[in-house]
């Protein structure tokens, strides 16, 4: 699957993954696709997200943040994947990240995309041949950092993030269902 996302879409991205390296920040992905290509129109900041040093959780309030702006502003569009930062830990999907995207990102077409800002890296992963695979890995603008302590470092996802996902996910699909979308 080829991806097509704009350097400006991506400058966006690498100014949300930036904005703390302290701890992990995400967004949603929006725009189109096929089965042979993806359209990322727009990266979404989950501002309402909670983050911690190595886990982010999207609660009720980031859908209810989101789905408006996705529904007056990408009427045509549709939730394309997701975004989350790894400060200084790599890109990689934790096992955690693997759950979330296996299970509330499934369709083949969706991507999670994983930024590593201290590193200066970025990682599309996607479904190859029914499996979560790295698709490409990428240059993304570098921030100075402190090194991170062996805690922050390690990516260890909690009870909160699958929670909280569970959740937002039921959430987002209860009033999608019900609003009509």
């Amino acid at each position: 699957m080829a991806i097509h996302c704009d350097t400006e879409i991506l400058q966006r991205i690498d100014d949300h993954a930036q904005s703390d390296l302290g701890r992990e920040v995400g967004g949603i992905l929006v725009g189109t696709s096929d089965r042979d290509d993806l359209f990322v129109e727009a990266a979404l900041p989950a501002l309402a997200a909670v983050g911690q040093s190595a886990q982010v959780t999207f609660t009720h309030d980031v859908w209810d943040e989101l789905l408006p702006t996705i529904d007056t502003q990408f009427p045509n569009s549709r939730i394309i994947g997701w975004y989350h930062t790894h400060p200084s830990f790599g890109i990689f999907l934790s096992e955690h990240d693997r759950f979330i995207h296996q299970n509330f990102f499934s369709d083949p077409t969706m991507v999670a995309l994983v930024v590593d800002p201290i590193a200066g890296e970025r990682g599309w992963f996607g479904w190859k041949a029914d499996q979560l695979e790295l698709l490409r890995k990428e240059p993304a603008r570098k921030a100075e950092a402190p090194p991170a302590s062996p805690t922050e470092r390690s990516h260890r996802g909690g009870t909160a993030l699958m929670v909280g996902t569970l959740i937002g996910v039921l959430g987002f699909g209860i009033g999608y269902l019900v609003g009509g979308g």
